[in-house]
């Protein structure tokens, strides 16, 4: 149940210039099977912000919000954006923020298993006493390097700041490009926390004391007729643990390779468990009016990543074994019958890439179709 009464004002004191403000209170409460308890939040929030254009062509956003949580206290969060329209084709923007983000539900009280691979999820709350448990029934080969038995969550923290720009060179196509540097405290990620008697893992959440994540995006749509249109997008990304990224660079991380012990260099370290360095996507739609049809066609890409440390230092290098690149391809086909009826087929992960050794949750080719009555 979630329960959010909230009230809004909007003050116009000239043209261009626009103040809004309010108050409000979340409430939320969550009981699932897999919950070993009762979950509840209780919020309360305000927030005033200000957008005006005070000279042609810029736009000006500022905010501040106040949180206050039942659990984890208080929060200011202040942001600043900036729109500069230089012509009819071309605009920059930017931005800062401070945010926070408390943890959810899933992150503090999830008990799940997976009763077809057999892995496990924990929350914060739950992982001691379920880890115990699975102990004690002989359900645990080993717990993980580096796990101690604090599983408390702390809220995270980010300072974020991006620039970017939007170029429309033609009436028919939009390009948007933007850098980003993003610094988190106790950032909250996921991690393994015990190996199971059956191959599989547990898993949990915990806080990474200092993060930042650096990189480039970009996006684009090309409208190539009425009836044809391709989008494209791509990211450049670096997340960086900053306690790693200092032993690292000291010269103060060593790793198992094969039955020797070696030093590891400032350039060996990767980065954050499971985030690619590059991925992208593109999408073609088609539409056939005169048979009311739609075909649209997607692939994603992800290069390779790190699921978790294999030779013992504790992080992700380059001598760890990776989850190699790979593309998934989804199609999609709809047909109105008629004003009240649409029938749908598709598939996902059409090539059925699968990766058992690697990715044991990624299902291979899976089928559908759908039949829509509008009454």
């Amino acid at each position: 149940m979630m329960l959010r009464p909230e009230m809004r004002f909007i003050y116009n004191p000239i043209k261009d210039q626009q103040i809004s403000a309010g108050f409000g209170y979340d409430y939320e409460t969550l009981n699932r099977s897999d919950f070993t308890t009762k979950a509840y939040y209780r919020s309360q929030f305000a927030y005033l912000q200000l957008e005006s254009k005070p000279i042609g062509g810029i736009d000006i956003l500022a905010g501040l919000r106040y949180d206050h949580h039942n659990i984890y206290g208080h929060q200011w969060s202040p942001k600043l954006g900036l729109h500069y329209k230089l012509n009819n084709h071309l605009s920059l923007l930017s931005s800062i923020g401070y945010g926070f983000k408390a943890p959810d539900f899933r992150q503090l009280y999830l008990d799940f298993t997976n009763a077809g691979v057999g892995y496990t999820v924990l929350g914060s709350y739950v992982a001691a006493t379920q880890l115990a448990i699975m102990q004690k029934n002989r359900q645990i080969q080993q717990l993980a390097s580096g796990i101690n038995g604090d599983y408390a969550l702390k809220p995270e923290h980010s300072i974020n700041v991006n620039i970017g720009a939007q170029w429309n060179p033609a009436s028919n196509i939009h390009i948007e490009a933007n850098v980003f540097y993003n610094h988190l405290k106790d950032m909250i990620d996921t991690r393994t926390i015990a190996y199971k008697t059956n191959g599989q893992s547990v898993y949990s959440y915990y806080n990474i004391d200092k993060v930042h994540t650096q990189g480039i995006e970009a996006n684009a749509t090309w409208n190539i007729t009425s009836c044809l249109q391709v989008t494209a997008g791509y990211q450049l990304l670096y997340a960086i643990n900053d306690s790693a990224a200092n032993a690292f660079k000291h010269g103060q991380v060593y790793a198992r390779e094969g039955n020797t012990i070696i030093k590891l260099k400032k350039s060996d370290y990767f980065g954050l468990a499971e985030r690619s360095r590059h991925t992208a996507n593109i999408k073609v739609y088609y539409t056939i009016p005169k048979w009311h049809t739609d075909l649209n066609i997607r692939a994603i890409y992800r290069s390779k990543y790190g699921m978790y440390d294999t030779n013992g230092d504790g992080y992700i290098d380059d001598k760890d074994t990776f989850v190699p690149g790979y593309t998934i391809v989804y199609v999609a086909v709809n047909k109105e019958i008629d004003k009240h009826i649409i029938v749908s087929a598709g598939a996902d992960n059409l090539f059925n890439y699968t990766s058992k050794k690697s990715i044991s949750d990624m299902p291979g080719r899976i089928g559908y179709g759908k039949l829509t009555i509008n009454f």
